[in-house]
């Protein structure tokens, strides 16, 4: 049984993921405190490194998260990232979104 740290919080936003090297478009599954999941037909090594600029639509406000992601699995239909040591306004906008999702 896997054990995860954060609850994920469902999203199912259809969304373009900016990286310095292009972009990948997707449905954004789900993101947590500890990384995303992006459903999308674009392959990618696990290991790989970005840096990204993830739009996130709220109910009252419009966040944008700027961060290091690791590609820690890659499946038929999308690829799980890992923050890789968000900054501290990051993960408060993360905080934020969630919080926001969940009120």
């Amino acid at each position: 049984m896997e054990k995860r740290f954060f609850r994920r919080l469902s999203v199912e936003d259809g969304t373009t993921i900016m990286t310095k090297d292009g972009f990948f478009a997707g449905i954004l599954e789900n993101i947590c405190m500890g990384g995303l999941f992006l459903r999308t037909n674009n392959k990618m090594e696990v290991g790989k490194r970005l840096e990204v600029d993830v739009p996130l639509t709220g109910n009252s406000t419009n966040f944008t998260l700027v961060a290091s992601v690791l590609a820690v699995r890659v499946e038929n239909n999308g690829i799980a990232f890992q923050f890789d040591n968000l900054d501290h306004r990051n993960f408060w906008t993360l905080l934020s979104f969630i919080n926001q999702a969940n009120a």
